[in-house]
Order: structure tokens, then C-alpha cells, then sequence
């Protein structure tokens, strides 16, 4: 099971985990799953209805089947990341939105109106969070 906790300076209070993965250390108080507000999932896949395949381990859907639903989950994905199904099951845990890359960080080269256009066809592709979540 994964364990909730709290980083308060991330250049001290996280250590090389596996595969070179920064996480908290052992001094790093427990957070209990009440107290998560948001959740940035990662992943290897994901669908436009918020279906994900991580590595395998299923550590993010017991994580996530143990949160108030509410909880926003949002993953980050580059474009290739973005695919049209994939294989799930009823442990499988959906994230409430896909951010695609370019919707994130923008496209500098692309006129005001085309970037406009482009963000209103590709939000048919994401999942809202179904309430308003003020960050």
C-alpha cells in the first residue's frame, strides 16, 4: 500500500527511491487519506473517459478506492499517452481528468484564435471533475 506523507522542503525531505524515483523519506510525517485534497496520477495510458493503466502494481487504484470520491484525480499525459480504450477491470480506478501536454504548457507558435479552436475541439476528449474545485 502506498503511504501518504507530508514534504514540507522537497530538497531535504525527499531520497532516491527505486529506480532513481525521488520520494519522501521515513521522517516524513503519515498523512491519513482524509486529508488529501488532490491527487496528479501517473500513469503508462489513459482513455478520454478518465481510464488508466498504470505499471502494473495496482498501488494507485487501492490508493484512490480509499479516497473520498470528490478528491479531483488529474493525470498529466503526453499526446501519445492518449489512446482510444484500453483493457480494465472493476479494481481499475478512473482519474476525473486528462491534461494533454501542449493543453498544459501551450503552443507559443500557434495564433490566439487556432489555440482557442484547437483547446474547445480537444475538451470532448477530457474528463471534468464534476464539481468546481477552486485550487
Amino acid at each position: 500500500m502506498l503511504e501518504l506523507r507530508l514534504v514540507g522542503n522537497p530538497a531535504t525531505d525527499l531520497v532516491v527511491g527505486v529506480w532513481g524515483i525521488r520520494e519522501p523519506s521515513d521522517k516524513c510525517a503519515l498523512v491519513p487519506a482524509s486529508a488529501v485534497g488532490f491527487v496528479l496520477v501517473p500513469g503508462v495510458a489513459f482513455t478520454a473517459s478518465g481510464e488508466r493503466i498504470g505499471y502494473g502494481g495496482g498501488f494507485y487504484d487501492r490508493l484512490l478506492a480509499g479516497l473520498d470520491p470528490a478528491v479531483p484525480r488529474i493525470a498529466a499525459a503526453f499526446a501519445l499517452q492518449l489512446v482510444d480504450s484500453l483493457p480494465t477491470g472493476s479494481q481499475d480506478q478512473r482519474v476525473h481528468r486528462v491534461d494533454e501536454q501542449d493543453d498544459i504548457l501551450g503552443r507559443p507558435e500557434e495564433p490566439f484564435v487556432e489555440r482557442h479552436r484547437l483547446l474547445r475541439s480537444r475538451a470532448r476528449r477530457h474528463v471534468h471533475v464534476q464539481r468546481h474545485v477552486e485550487f
